[in-house]
């Protein structure tokens, strides 16, 4: 049974095939540029990846480099191919395909290579990576063979007839964009390495709806579609621009300045969950390949991008089941750390608000000293008032004690004499009441 299990494998896959890694098809059949191809198959070392082209003159011609390192290639297109080594035909399905990139394509994919690809999603569940172009140039031809090609395998993710440029995160000029990695919650290991990439003159991703049958901003749907991810975005400087008005600009408005999606994956539960992406520039071939490590003199992270989203799509992973695996650990601690920021951020409300009330209780005694400064001079010089008052009197009265004494002096009746003894004393006692209110 062994013996017949390993017979059956061998007849299934070409002579050169080793089968024994994850394999990785590179479509070179629709008149795409090879720069980058040798940093690409350096890149993904611990992979089979296999050439489609469309003659053996084609192959031929390559660099010594790319062909050493590649791990083999077939003659035809997508829906069928020849393995020139034996004449055999096959299929995506029957190299068992893990992952199937179609980098920037010039020449239209026809229906029998489109039937080919969709019974390859639904037998392997495996990756697709559709690359495009922005609308400079023939950039806009790319993108319609592009479109066409993504809504007849049923995505709804396509590309808008429009670039996006950036005047600040840029190599050099404005359609040399560094684009930001920025994956989301779940998908964090994409990032791993990898910070900023280069998207030469690049397009941007829109939602396709196929009831309306036009395009919409993928940044109006994505809330609301747990299928589709955002993986790069330009810079919150991206501005939308319109190069080629062939084919008019549909979702997005010429002219808008923000953050916009530029490589996106939609995960298809009809084709056994498999994951389809499309970036709006290409990872190989084109005028400046994504794959780029430097680019006037602008350190990038193309090499280690390209690499990630390949072993995630093509469901290998490789060293990124690690690092999912750190970050699955952190996030189980993930409701923790937010109630204790909450909490933080509630103390920290706290602390304003008790500042503020300081600050309005320090304007208050401020206020009150001021106040009472006031009031204390007011009554200093009411005191002084009634000080001079009190004097006046007392210099009156001892005047009236000194008349008085004067005329007691004179007066000779006992009666009289009582009187006056009697009014002294009150006098007297006047004073004596002066001098202690004065006190």
């Amino acid at each position: 049974m062994v013996v017949l299990l390993t017979l059956a494998v061998v007849l299934a896959v070409p002579t050169t095939r080793a089968a024994v890694s994850y394999v990785v098809v590179v479509d070179l059949s629709h008149g795409q540029g090879v720069k980058g191809l040798d940093v690409f198959l350096k890149t993904l070392y611990d992979a089979e990846v296999y050439l489609i082209v469309p003659s053996k003159e084609f192959y031929d011609a390559l660099s010594p480099q790319i062909r050493a390192l590649a791990t083999g290639y077939y003659v035809g297109n997508l829906a069928k191919f020849t393995d020139p080594a034996t004449g055999r035909e096959y299929t995506l399905t029957g190299i068992y395909t893990d992952l199937l990139i179609i980098p920037q394509p010039t020449k239209p994919i026809v229906a029998d290579e489109v039937t080919a690809v969709i019974s390859y999603l639904k037998t392997r569940g495996g990756g697709l990576w559709v690359a495009g172009d922005s609308d400079y140039g023939a950039g806009e031809d790319t993108i319609k063979i592009v479109n066409d090609f993504m809504i007849a395998i049923g995505a709804n993710i396509v590309l808008d007839y429009l670039s996006i440029a950036d005047p600040v995160s840029n190599c050099g000029a404005d359609y040399r964009v560094v684009a930001w990695v920025r994956p989301p919650k779940g998908l964090e290991f994409l990032a791993y390495g990898a910070e900023k990439i280069l998207m030469h003159g690049p397009g941007v991703v829109a939602f396709y709806n196929p009831t309306t049958g036009t395009f919409e901003k993928l940044t109006d749907v994505i809330k609301t579609r747990d299928d589709i991810k955002v993986i790069v975005w330009s810079s919150p400087n991206g501005t939308i621009v319109e190069n080629n008005a062939k084919i008019r600009g549909i979702a997005y408005e010429v002219g808008s300045i923000g953050t916009f999606p530029m490589v996106v994956a939609q995960v298809m539960p009809r084709y056994n969950n498999a994951i389809v992406i499309l970036s709006g520039e290409t990872p190989v071939g084109g005028y400046q390949p994504m794959i780029t490590a430097q680019y006037y003199l602008v350190y990038l992270d193309g090499p280690r991008f390209v690499r990630n989203i390949v072993l995630w799509a093509s469901r290998y992973m490789g060293e990124l089941k690690y690092v999912a695996q750190v970050g699955a650990a952190l996030g189980t601690y993930g409701t923790e750390i937010e109630k204790l920021v909450a909490a933080l951020t509630a103390v920290q409300n706290s602390v304003k608000s008790l500042e503020g009330s300081v600050k309005d209780l320090r304007s208050d005694v401020e206020s009150l000293k001021t106040s009472t400064s006031n009031i204390a001079n007011q009554l200093q010089q009411q005191v002084s008032r009634v000080d001079s008052r009190i004097d006046t009197l007392s210099r009156d009265l001892e005047k009236v004690s000194g008349s008085v004494k004067s005329l007691s002096s004179d007066l000779s009746t006992a009666s009289t004499v009582a009187y006056v003894a009697l009014a002294l004393a009150l006098v007297s006692l006047i004073l004596s009441i002066l001098r202690w209110v004065r006190r």
